[in-house]
């Protein structure tokens, strides 16, 4: 209430200010207004009122989560508890009919006018170390987005929160065409939002919600179904997650890495962790980076890989990249303090909360209207792929009309300028942006469909083993026309996934066909058990580690060797000393007695005495 009153203060005599004086506006409100002739339904005095409002209300207090906010999770039981509206489906948002993307798109905007989503907005851009770039990305976001789904349902029951599958965007060949940035689904995708069911919507910055889809010269991309192929290789957890260090192992078969990929191409507010809430695209990426994940978790509980997936975490203190991210399995989840991390690991958020719908496939599609089987875009999927229409399918322009003209009064804090803080860390695309033709998306979607992944490293061997260090030699493939390197990596005594030794890049012109490379892996610990095997990645990924993997053991360390034992050098010394000395006793003590006997048979031959010499 004070902090509501002293904003309030501040404008009056802001406006007192400047009527009674001289006073001239900042240059940071002067900006604002002119930002806001750009937009649609443009009021000078409006813009004006929101522009010194914004200004002061940045300098008192930055847009964090208020006690409101905090009252939607405490005393909760939700996750422990079937949820009250039932369990329900979720399916791609181009399946869904007319009327169930009608009763959707209300229930969206009926959060978005009660505040609920911009609580949810503010619970998402807070402590974002807590789980972001760490362990806990996964199960947090899983929490998180079925909490939402929940709001959705009080509102609609009928309503489930749709996932987008991008896979199927990736393969037309300007995704930023596609039917989903139109009025009948995510409305327009660069600028201001200005249609479709979400125009006009207000995010974290107190400005409009802006997307900037595949904009720049050197783009982020979206997730190819080769993508999720490729992490369906792997059983473990912590394969496909990150822990201390953002780069570990393998980054373009990490998850939260491709998921990051997705948010950069979007841009716009998507593209910080302090907005990207705010746009309702974030809850239909984040469903389908659920889906990837479940699909892993199926992999997981098969004969392949046989992990317990409510057990399967990363290794003690290998959480998060911020050491104080809190994403340890034990650590309480943030904004859902009755559940544990490892609590987003449970079954039963897919058993008895949600499930999915499988993505449409090829020949049918999900039956949508808005999707079709290309049999011919991609030659690896002899089958086809579900691709998306256009955008300029969209026919129907008068079924969004929701009112978002009128000022809209928000709880405290609604106001305030979020900081941005960090950025999302995806990794970059292809080339393919907004501002090219049709023609030329095309030719760079079939070069990066032919680029293949490297051939996988054979011949592998090793010798010189030491305590500390083993020698590596493999023959590589063809890079497919990419520049690769090569990871070494090792897998040692009990650990469960394998860890990077060295990274090794091909710069021959060659392509690396037919090539021996030898190279020496250092700081391996002694009298230690470890596989050995090499991966070969270009920018499209990997086919899998080298077959058969390499096993030996380090040798002891001679500093180490136990003083004691029967082969240690202090051994081996005072043994030889002493067999030498008895060695030299024993000849003195035959000499003594040899001059003893000679002298006796001499004196007994005559008297007189003959000096031994």
């Amino acid at each position: 209430m004070f902090g509501k009153a002293v904003v309030l203060l501040s404008i009056w005599c802001a406006g007192v200010l400047a009527v009674k004086s001289n006073w001239t506006k900042p240059s940071a409100v002067i900006e604002c207004e002119e930002r806001a002739k750009d937009e649609p339904y443009f009021s000078e005095n409006k813009a004006e009122e929101a522009c010194m409002r914004t200004y002061f209300v940045d300098r008192l207090k930055t847009n964090v989560m208020d006690q409101n906010d905090k009252k939607m999770s405490e005393h909760s039981t939700f996750g422990k508890k079937p949820p009250p509206s039932g369990y329900r489906v979720r399916r791609d948002i181009r399946v869904l009919n007319v009327t169930e993307r009608h009763k959707l798109f209300d229930a969206f905007d009926a959060l978005y006018k009660n505040g609920v989503m911009a609580s949810f907005g503010r619970l998402h851009g807070t402590d974002v170390h807590r789980k972001h770039h760490g362990a806990a990305f996964l199960p947090w976001h899983r929490v998180f987005i079925a909490a939402f789904e929940e709001k959705l349902r009080e509102v609609d029951p009928d309503v489930s929160l749709p996932y987008w599958d991008y896979s199927m965007d990736y393969y037309i060949p300007l995704p930023s065409e596609s039917i989903v940035w139109s009025k009948c689904f995510f409305g327009n995708g660069n600028g201001i939002v200005f249609d479709g069911p979400f125009h006009s919507m207000y995010g974290g910055y107190n400005t409009p919600v802006s997307r900037d889809i595949a904009a720049s010269e050197c783009p982020h991309k979206l997730i190819s179904k080769e993508d999720i192929d490729k992490l369906m290789t792997f059983c473990n957890f912590a394969d496909i997650t990150i822990g201390k260090n953002m780069y570990q192992q393998n980054a373009s078969s990490n998850l939260e890495k491709l998921h990051d990929e997705v948010h950069d191409w979007v841009g716009g507010d998507m593209g910080y962790l302090g907005s990207a809430a705010y746009d309702p695209i974030f809850y239909m990426h984040h469903a389908f980076i659920d889906y990837i994940w479940e699909q892993f978790r199926r992999r997981q509980s098969s004969n392949e890989c046989q992990m317990d997936v409510e057990e399967d975490y990363r290794e003690l203190g290998d959480y998060s990249v911020d050491p104080n991210g809190q994403q340890g399995p034990n650590d309480t989840m943030q904004g859902f303090e009755h559940l544990k991390n490892s609590d987003g690991l449970w079954k039963n958020w897919t058993t008895g909360v949600y499930s999915y719908e499988e993505a449409p496939e090829c020949p049918n599609c999900g039956n949508s209207e808005y999707l079709y089987c290309n049999k011919s875009i991609n030659p690896n999927r002899p089958n086809g792929v579900c691709v998306p229409k256009t955008r300029d399918s969209c026919a129907n322009s008068t079924i969004w009309a929701y009112d978002r003209d009128a000022p809209y009064v928000k709880p405290p804090n609604h106001g305030a300028k979020l900081v941005m803080g960090p950025t999302h860390f995806g990794l970059h695309g292809y080339g393919r942006t907004r501002f090219m033709s049709q023609q030329e998306g095309l030719v760079l979607l079939k070069q990066e469909i032919a680029l293949g992944f490297p051939e996988t490293p054979r011949n592998v061997h090793i010798y010189n083993v030491t305590d500390q260090s083993v020698t590596v030699q493999w023959t590589s493939g063809f890079d497919m026309g990419s520049q690769q390197h090569f990871i070494v990596m090792r897998l040692y005594n009990d650990s469960t996934y394998y860890s990077l030794a060295s990274n090794i890049f091909d710069n021959s012109s060659s392509h690396g066909v037919n090539q021996t490379w030898i190279h020496v892996v250092n700081g391996l610990k002694e009298n230690t058990f470890y596989n050995i095997s090499v991966v070969a990645e270009n920018e499209r990924g990997f086919m899998g580690f080298s077959q058969p993997t390499i096993t030996f053991t380090t040798h002891a360390s001679p500093k180490n060797v136990d003083p004691l034992h029967p082969c240690s050098p202090v051994v081996v010394v005072v043994e030889s000393a002493i067999i030498g000395l008895g060695i030299c006793a024993a000849l003195v003590f035959l000499l003594v007695k040899w001059r003893r006997m000679r002298w006796c048979c001499l004196s007994s031959g005559d008297d007189e005495r003959v000096p031994l010499t």
